[in-house]
Order: structure tokens, then C-alpha cells, then sequence
């Protein structure tokens, strides 16, 4: 039952209050002064005496919360405290609560809208069709779009998360840092990390392929043929004889060569710089004189000298004719009867002129050969006694 508000009255005389429904009835007497009704309403006046007409009066306005007749009808949602409204037909004084609207705030906001008024609109981020959101206070009734987060789906997912509630991490093959994916679908921004692929970049590369996008083939020349190389194209167990790493795309450098390129060309390769082949060592121009051998790292064999050992020892002293396997040179020295730095030329043997008498008028000449003429040893000895001709001179002569 809601009780009327106090009221007050001056009776000219005894006067009895009833209620039409005749079940709540207050005696008044003369100069009372108040009282509180119950139920609410309208009452009348009645006269204790027959020649006084009837009198129907409102006694005071409705308590706050309710009105019209006999206040039976409740204000809700009315802004204010103890949602209030006018007595009579019930408009809601102070406006609506958030979230509703109407004279008497009975009807909720539109889909869409929410808050003081209607005033505001549900975040486009809202789930669902036309993005519904509690009326009252803008609270996202399905939840949020791929790529926001919070209550009214307002705040976009942190850096580094996406998806539905953002509870999707960016892949740890995206590129750049920061906020290196889109919020909503979790797509790279600045494309994948050299290593990986696909929308995400959640994709690692075959083996034996590496790069952005997983474009670039390893090098043949890695030394594995599994796991051959990692996501920058270095050569995970090095390269083959003859290759630089870490790509292994690369020769070695000229006089280098083998695993590592770790190992020299030899000094004894013909050309500048000594080239080698860059896997084998082989010298690719040949060898320096004295030298043979792939890789010129044997000098030539005893009795053999000069470029490709192609040049022949001769008349050298000791066995096999040894000479210097580079010019050739007779490191014991010649045979006899030989001289010169190869003993290429025989001894220097002494010439003479001899002049004989044939007859009175005639001389003759002959050429010998020999050590000397007062050597016992000596050639000559035997071809001057060879004649009886008689010998008129000896002449020394040097050709």
C-alpha cells in the first residue's frame, strides 16, 4: 500500500473523510489538524450534518516512485533518486536513467545505441550484426571483432597479438618489431623474417631452402646434405673443398685452396700469384722450371731439369749424370773432356801448324792435334815420326 504524503486541514466542523472504496474512513473533529490516508486516491468530505452537500478533495500529491489514480502506477527508470516522476501522469522529472528512453523511460535504447539520452553509439567493433551492445552501458554483447579487445571493444590488441580477444600471438617469423602483425587477421606488416613464409610467415622453409619467402635455393657447394643450410643461407656444416663460407658461393681466394680454403698453392706454381685450382690445388698454369707434378710440389728427377723437366743432364760427373734441377747446372762437376756450365763442350785441345820440305821447291802443311810437343804422352809424339820428311816448324794455332 503507498501512503499519501502528510496533509493538513482546517475543518469548520466535524467532518468525516472517506475513501470511495469505503474501506479506510477518518473521523475528523472540529479543528483537526492532520493525519496520513491510506489507501491513495481521492477522498470526500462528508458532513455530519444532512443539510451539508458532499465535498471530494485531493488530499496531497503521491510519494515519490508512483502516481496517477490512487497512486498506484511506479516510475522506473527515472533519472534521480527513488526514480522520480511527476504525481499525476507520471513523467519522469529528471530524465531517463542511461539506457532508456520515452516520456515515462520504459523503452530501452535503440539497437545501436546506448547510455544517457540514446546518445551514444555501440563501438563498430562489436560483434554481430549491427554491432549490438548493452543498452545501459555500451558493454559489447558478443563479444569484439578480430583485433580489439576490452568491454566496448574500443582498444585495439597489444603489439604483438591479434585475433578473436586478441589471444593470438604474431608469428615469431614476422619481420620488424614493435607491432609486427595486422590486429585483426594476424598478417605480417612488413612481410616475413628471411627463414619463413605463408600469410603468417608461420611457415619455416624446406630444407635446402632459405630467405624472405623462402625463394633462394642453398648453395650447392654446402657441405651437408640434410639441414644444409639455416634461414640466411649459411652453410650449416661448411662448404666443399674450394668454397668460402658462409655462403659458400664464392671460390677461394687465388692461392688458397681446399676445405676452408685453408690451404696454399704451392710456390713452385707457374704464373703470378701462384694459381691453383681452388678445390684441388692442382697449378693451373703448370710449374716453375725444376718442378713437376699436379701440384709442382716434386722437383724434376735426377738427369732431367728446366720448365716440365723436359731438358736432359749431359756429360755431368757421377752417377745419372746429376745436375741442379732447376738450370740444369752439373752439381759434381763434368765428365772428362768436358767443361762449360752444362758440360755441353769438350775440352780445349791445343792445335799446331806443321810445315814439312817435300822437295827443294815444295812445302807442305798439315794441322795436329795435342797436349804438347815435349809431352812422351802426348798424340803429336807418334804423327811427327809418322814421316821422314823433315819438319821445318811447329806453329801453335788456337781456331
Amino acid at each position: 500500500m503507498v501512503h499519501l504524503r502528510r496533509f493538513e486541514f482546517t475543518s469548520p466542523g466535524p467532518r468525516r473523510l472517506a475513501h470511495p472504496s469505503w474501506d479506510s474512513r477518518i473521523e475528523i473533529e472540529e479543528q483537526a489538524i492532520e493525519a496520513d490516508l491510506s489507501p491513495s486516491g481521492w477522498y470526500q468530505f462528508l458532513s455530519w450534518y444532512f443539510f451539508l452537500p458532499y465535498q471530494t478533495l485531493p488530499l496531497g500529491e503521491c510519494l515519490s516512485g508512483s502516481y496517477g489514480p490512487g497512486c498506484s502506477q511506479f516510475c522506473v527508470n527515472c533519472a534521480g533518486q527513488g526514480d522520480p516522476c511527476h504525481h499525476v501522469d507520471g513523467r519522469c522529472t529528471q530524465g531517463c536513467d542511461p539506457g532508456y528512453q520515452g516520456t515515462h523511460c520504459q523503452q530501452k535504447c535503440p539497437n545501436g545505441r546506448y547510455g544517457s539520452g540514446c546518445s551514444q553509439f555501440c563501438s563498430v567493433y562489436c560483434a554481430g550484426q549491427g554491432n549490438p551492445c548493452d543498452h545501459v552501458d555500451g558493454r559489447c554483447l558478443q563479444g569484439c571483432v578480430p583485433g580489439y579487445q576490452r568491454n566496448k571493444c574500443e582498444e585495439m590488441c597489444s603489439f604483438g597479438s591479434y585475433g578473436a580477444d586478441c589471444s593470438q600471438s604474431c608469428s615469431v617469423g614476422c619481420a620488424g618489431q614493435g607491432d609486427p602483425c595486422n590486429h585483426g587477421d594476424g598478417r605480417c606488416r612488413q612481410g616475413c623474417d628471411p627463414g619463413y613464409k605463408g600469410t603468417r610467415c608461420e611457415l619455416a622453409c624446406e630444407d635446402g631452402i632459405y630467405g624472405p619467402g623462402c625463394l633462394n635455393f642453398c648453395s650447392y657447394n654446402c657441405a651437408q646434405s640434410t639441414n644444409i643450410c639455416d634461414r640466411n643461407g649459411y652453410c650449416n656444416g661448411g662448404c666443399k673443398p674450394g668454397y668460402r663460407a658462409p655462403l659458400c658461393n664464392q671460390e677461394c681466394l687465388s692461392g688458397s685452396y681446399g676445405p676452408g680454403c685453408s690451404q696454399s698453392c704451392n710456390a713452385s706454381c707457374a704464373g703470378q700469384g701462384n694459381p691453383c685450382d681452388h678445390v684441388d690445388g692442382r697449378c693451373l698454369q703448370g710449374c716453375d722450371p725444376g718442378y713437376q707434378g699436379d701440384k709442382c710440389e716434386e722437383e724434376c728427377s735426377s738427369g732431367s731439369y728446366g720448365p716440365g723437366c723436359s731438358q736432359f743432364c749431359v756429360n755431368c760427373a757421377g752417377q745419372g749424370d746429376p745436375c741442379h734441377h732447376v738450370d740444369g747446372r752439373c752439381t759434381q762437376g763434368c765428365d772428362p773432356g768436358y767443361q762449360g756450365t752444362h758440360c755441353e763442350q769438350g775440352e780445349k785441345t791445343k792445335v799446331y801448324i806443321v810445315i814439312r820440305v817435300q822437295t827443294f821447291s815444295l812445302l807442305s802443311v798439315e794441322y795436329l792435334t795435342g797436349e804438347g810437343i815435349g809431352d812422351h804422352d802426348s798424340p803429336l809424339q807418334p804423327v811427327l815420326s809418322e814421316s821422314d820428311k823433315p819438319v821445318v816448324a811447329i806453329i801453335p794455332y788456337s781456331p
